[in-house]
């Protein structure tokens, strides 16, 4: 996904996080929080004015991120020969493409990369054992003490759904309750995919349930959701 995608949905969303969308100041922080590890490294030292000098730096990020690629990918030697002509069998590693959107669903932490074209079977590789997303509210109480998230109802798969718009959490998650009653088959994670609760407890889980169709003020979005054992919410989005 684009800076320039991300940043019309992170606008489309924010119509329901009024409060974020008010301050400039915690504007900024949730829209520098959600866009990929490269870019926020770029922007670390960088103090922005505004909103839109924000969003204008990350795309001038994104480019010289591209053409850097672009560069180091023609400079490379083809496989099996070296830049002086000489033969050997060592692998290399193929650069990823960026455009994949896999850094955007990490931004808390990134997730080990795969040189296969199937990149979105990285979800499977967690980091070390520290956790691959964070929530910060997954039931009513929690939500009440937070100052950056709002409930509502809107329509998942063509059906009613209560959800929490968090804008804190780093992904999506969807109740296991709730995907029985939408009819979903999950798929299931080679490696677990741990995530941070509100209570600092880390928990695991192996499913999760990809092109969710979300529908918000006539908007379609498609959402991968991780399966959670909530019980107040349907569904909790994020940032990603």
């Amino acid at each position: 996904m684009s800076v320039v995608d991300y940043t019309s949905q992170f606008n489309d969303l924010g119509t329901y996080a009024p409060t974020i969308m008010a301050d400039e100041v915690l504007k900024m922080h949730r829209y520098k929080k959600g866009l990929i590890s490269r870019i926020q490294s770029s922007l670390a030292v960088y103090q922005p004015t505004s909103f839109a000098d924000l969003m204008g730096a990350a795309i001038r990020a994104e480019t010289d991120i591209k053409r850097r690629e672009n560069e180091n990918k023609n400079k490379r030697p083809l496989t099996g020969q070296s830049s002086q002509g000489y033969h050997h069998s060592r692998d290399r590693i193929s650069p990823v493409d960026p455009s994949n959107g896999i850094e955007l669903l990490t931004a808390l932490e990134p997730l080990k990369r795969s040189t296969k074209p199937n990149a979105d079977a990285n979800l499977n590789k967690p980091r070390e054992n520290k956790p691959n997303a964070r929530v910060f509210a997954i039931t009513k109480e929690e939500a009440d003490d937070a100052n950056d998230v709002v409930a509502g109802t809107i329509f998942v798969n063509e059906m009613p759904t209560y959800v929490l718009f968090d804008s804190g959490a780093t992904h999506s998650f969807i109740s296991k309750r709730f995907t029985k009653k939408l009819g979903l088959t999950p798929e299931l994670l080679v490696e677990p995919f741990r995530v941070a609760t509100p209570t600092s407890k880390t928990v695991e889980t192996h499913r999760v349930h990809r092109k969710c169709k979300i529908c918000i003020n006539e908007h379609l979005f498609q959402a991968e959701l991780i399966q959670l054992n909530m019980v107040e919410f349907d569904i909790i989005l994020g940032m990603d």
